[in-house]
């Protein structure tokens, strides 16, 4: 199977251009260590089109024997096996030239990559909501992202964890409570209940914990550290003493409220 899959390779590859090397380019994947092998492959075709009784066989061997070899001497020639033309595309990722016959996978990444900063944001921002709308805060991600002034792409995303943050802590914490009531309700049928009610407080605890993390790197990315520099003047007549305090405060502001 892995013969036919690489000869049938061959035959696709052989209708390509040289790139000036008189030669077919070698399709992606294969390396110069492939050529022996391809070699093997054509003696053994040229050899039974040889013993072939049958002419239309013998030249169908011997034409894809000659494919083959072309392949391996591609192969084996590192001009052939040169890398398309590269440029950056947003977000410094690669972007290659749009090939019709690569996979469509392969097209839709160059696309993305490629694609006009409006149509990549539009398409950027339906992929937020889409995650925002399935993790189930998609009003509650909008309006902590309008609360805070969020303006860029990664304000936008973390405003939309900080609201996915507070409703699984919120949840753990609920639940929790659940579990807490069974265990106040009926212990002897819940013995369980009151180490559930602990395993969720807790985990809801660190949730918390990232979302209140989150909240202040986002604060951070929209604002930056401010320091609060305090200088006082103070004017002494002759004769008299005076003691003079300054005082420099780093201090984190609070997310901007509505």
């Amino acid at each position: 199977m892995q013969q036919k899959q690489r000869c049938s390779g061959v035959a696709a590859g052989t209708g390509k251009g040289d790139g000036g090397t008189g030669l077919p380019a070698a399709p992606p994947g294969l390396t110069a260590a492939d050529a022996e092998w391809f070699e093997i492959v054509a003696d053994g075709k040229r050899t039974m089109a040889e013993a072939a009784a049958d002419p239309t066989l013998a030249a169908q061997l011997a034409a894809e024997a000659a494919g083959i070899e072309a392949l391996a001497a591609s192969l084996r020639d590192p001009a052939a096996r040169s890398l398309p033309a590269l440029r950056r595309g947003h977000g410094g990722e690669t972007a290659p030239p749009d090939d019709p016959d690569r996979p469509w996978h392969q097209r839709e990444l160059q696309q993305a990559v490629a694609s006009p900063p409006t149509i990549l944001a539009a398409d950027a921002s339906m992929a937020r909501l889409g995650m925002a709308r399935d993790a189930g805060v998609l009003c509650l991600a909008i309006e902590v992202a309008q609360d805070a002034g969020a303006t860029t792409a990664a304000e936008r995303m973390l405003a939309h964890q900080v609201a996915a943050a507070h409703r699984a802590g919120m949840g753990l914490f609920a639940a929790a409570a659940g579990e807490l009531h069974k265990h106040q309700v009926a212990p002897h049928l819940n013995p369980l209940a009151l180490a559930e009610a602990t395993r969720s407080a807790t985990a809801g605890a660190r949730v918390l914990a990232a979302f209140a993390q989150g909240a202040l790197a986002l604060d951070r990315l929209r604002h930056g550290n401010r320091q609060l520099v305090t200088v006082q003047h103070v004017t002494v007549a002759d004769g008299g003493q005076a003691v003079v305090a300054g005082s420099v405060t780093t201090s984190q502001p609070a997310m901007a409220g509505k």
